[in-house]
């Protein structure tokens, strides 16, 4: 990182701590009643502009710029940024304290006393600034890391997408719903949705929010497909709330469906497939609760890559902004996924 920004917020965050320093050194340290308040004033200033220019000298420009890539030049600047420490508090305290019959704080004390005094006030400043720094070095490692894990998962979700020419695949279809329909009105219409679940599939971009309304008619098509299949599957869908100026991420909720008609007891009619989404102003709720199958002891139940990539997406594209709650009993599966805005 060869650049530090400081956004609004952490500016205001900055003159706050360098405001309360300065009234905690004026708390310990203040005028005396000899000296005339103006130069109080004027001292107090200087002394803290030069250890404002120490810290975001070593913040800003010294740390990014040869931290770990040129130490001669380091020691030379950061020993550069201390002289002029120096020469500002010399200044002040023994010529501008000193105006109009005033006494020096270093008054017959050797010149050193005040180098060595402003030596331990520059190396705890260096450290705070250094300290600062690594750790928005490790925030901007953390962001670079997240974004190219975001690129990574953004293309491999996309890679499904690129696998098709649009073109000549709805054009097939459409040629197959209209020679099925001839024959047949119930296989058409799953031609149809099937069409309509590609054409969702393909056109919305992975990483994009589109409407929730969208998303919606999306599993409502997969649900009915789903029951144009096989008459006999029990799935309960039922939406709450309003659906209108909402987005969310495509294909995030359809996963944790899928799994529960994949791996649950999809033909009881006293344990339906139940699926409800709830909708509120800042947050959607989605709700899936299914019978589980029941499987001999040496088939093994395993997750789905489905799954595995809507988790990964909702870390990296929702972070903190989503809670997955599951609850897996002998007989039953429940889990509720809330995202918030």
């Amino acid at each position: 990182m060869d650049e530090v920004k400081i956004n609004k917020v952490d500016k205001w965050k900055h003159i706050l701590i360098w405001f309360l320093i300065t009234v905690l050194i004026c708390i310990f340290d203040p005028p005396s009643p000899d000296k005339a308040l103006y130069l109080f004033v004027i001292g107090m200033a200087l002394i803290m502009t030069s250890y404002i220019i120490v810290y975001y000298a070593h913040f800003l420009y010294i740390f990014p710029k040869y931290l770990g890539k040129n130490v001669i030049k380091l020691i030379f600047t950061s020993f550069s940024i201390f002289i002029i420490l120096l020469v500002i508090n010399y200044t002040q305290d023994y010529y501008i304290s000193t105006i109009n019959g005033g006494i020096s704080d270093f008054e017959g004390a050797p010149v050193y006393e005040l180098a060595a005094l402003l030596g331990i006030f520059f190396l705890i400043i260096v450290v705070m600034a250094l300290g600062n720094y690594q750790n928005r070095l490790s925030i901007h490692k953390a962001n670079s890391e997240f974004n190219e894990e975001k690129v990574l998962l953004t293309k491999s979700i996309g890679f499904f997408q690129n696998q098709f020419n649009p073109h000549i695949t709805f054009n097939f279809l459409n040629f197959c719903y209209g020679t099925i329909l001839k024959k047949s009105k119930q296989g058409a219409e799953a031609i149809g949705l099937f069409s309509d679940i590609l054409r969702h599939s393909i056109t919305n971009k992975a990483g994009e929010a589109i409407p929730l309304s969208k998303e919606l008619e999306y599993i409502r098509n997969f649900i009915d497909l789903h029951e144009h299949l096989d008459k006999s599957i029990q799935i309960n869908f039922e939406i709450i709330g309003e659906v209108t100026n909402k987005m969310i991420l495509p294909r995030i909720l359809i996963t944790f469906i899928e799994n529960a008609i994949k791996h649950g007891e999809i033909h009881s009619k006293e344990y339906p497939v139940q699926v409800k989404i709830y909708t509120e102003k800042t947050k959607i709720r989605l709700t899936v609760e299914n019978k589980k199958r029941l499987k001999p002891n040496f088939v093994r139940s395993k997750s789905g890559i489905g799954q595995i990539n809507s988790k990964q997406q909702l870390e990296l594209f929702y972070k903190s902004k989503y809670n997955l709650v599951t609850n897996d009993s002998d007989g039953m599966y429940y889990c509720e996924l809330t995202i918030n805005y």
